[in-house]
């Protein structure tokens, strides 16, 4: 039985090699080889659908890669945004950013995990964006090529940390081009959510201290969020009556009364009872995992059939400072002077990642 299992393993990886190819990123000058550019666009023009690129920090700690245009799918993994302040995370802590990311028409399928990102527009369907920091606009838009009309339908935003609006196309604007059927679950979101139709938008942790967060997300589930409003004068979830036939069921606000009084929300609870940390947003350095719920929180019980809530809830929780789910070093040292007749020793620690 070993004996199968081994082979199994060799011929699986030998098909998925055949498969796809794995190019690497990295300015470091004199960095030069097989698959290795100085720039991600340059990987990507050189790419064919279904690779995977691997970006590399280089000499300081948030490599700036500049703006990336995508037109294929393809598979894009950065280092995550913050290792420095996860205990066992990667030995290399340096980061990787792009400035303008682009996910053009033919980019559909691509997942893009572990980066630094300025501004996103998503321009067609069923891409992944988890494991990332966002700190500009999330847009989810489209683009016609030749007649050809691309959406960003299906989209799924997992596991980031958002400092930023997050917009579709609204039923009213673009000749009535709607972006349909996002999935926004386990990510901690500091900003609006606009102009979506069908969407999910689950197991959240919203930080607001504006007046709402959503404005015509149409025909959608909000459930299983909990919206942290401390610092907000007034609150309420949505803006209006602008989410037409959505629904709030199973969601938590603390301070205001900001949700519907049915469905299993729970208003105005007090703020200083949800996560282990009394305050999670004033903590210097801010650590997402001070956003995980204390023992006795009232949030434990506020999801379907009594289940905690919010984005370290659920089957996907979120993962602090976008570790990717790649087995990375965790310590590497180097003892002594190698020559040919006493060789290098090199002491090398990894471990797997989920």
């Amino acid at each position: 039985m070993k004996t199968f299992n081994y082979i199994f393993l060799f011929v699986s990886l030998s098909f998925f090699a055949q498969a796809q190819t794995i190019r690497r990123v990295n300015a470091t000058p004199g960095i030069t080889g097989v698959n290795i550019y100085s720039t991600v666009q340059a990987a990507h023009d050189a790419s064919v659908a279904g690779d995977i690129i691997y970006i590399e920090p280089v000499n300081t700690d948030n490599t700036d890669y500049g703006d990336l245009a995508i037109n294929r799918r393809i598979t894009l993994i950065g280092t995550g945004y913050n290792p420095t302040l996860v205990m066992g995370s990667s030995f290399d802590k340096r980061t990787v950013s792009i400035n303008y990311f682009y996910l053009n028409q033919g980019s559909s399928g691509s997942r893009i995990t572990g980066l630094n990102i300025r501004y996103l527009t998503i321009s067609d369907a069923n891409c992944t964006i988890e494991r990332c920091n966002i700190t500009g606009n999330l847009g989810m838009s489209k683009q016609t090529i030749e007649g050809v009309t691309t959406i960003a339908n299906n989209t799924i935003i997992r596991n980031n940390f958002i400092s930023a609006s997050i917009g579709g196309l609204g039923n009213e604007s673009l000749a009535g081009a709607t972006t349909n059927n996002s999935i926004i679950t386990n990510n901690i979101i500091n900003g609006t959510i606009s102009y979506l139709v069908s969407a999910t938008i689950t197991r959240n942790t919203f930080y607001a201290f504006t007046t709402y967060i959503f404005r015509d997300v149409d025909g959608s589930s909000i459930t299983a969020n909990i919206f942290d409003v401390r610092d907000a004068s007034t609150f309420f979830a949505t803006q209006g009556t602008s989410c037409q036939g959505t629904t709030l069921s199973n969601n938590l606000c603390t301070r205001h009364a900001g949700l519907p009084a049915n469905n299993g929300n729970v208003n105005s609870v007090s703020s200083s009872t949800v996560f282990k940390v009394t305050n999670p947003w004033t903590v210097n350095p801010f650590l997402e995992s001070n956003l995980e719920l204390s023992p006795t929180s009232p949030a434990l019980t506020v999801g379907p059939s009594s289940t905690p809530i919010g984005a370290f809830s659920g089957t996907t929780p979120f993962v602090p400072s976008g570790l990717t789910n790649i087995p990375f070093i965790t310590d590497f040292s180097i003892n002594g002077i190698g020559n040919v007749n006493s060789p290098l020793q090199i002491n090398v620690k990894a471990r797997s990642n989920n």
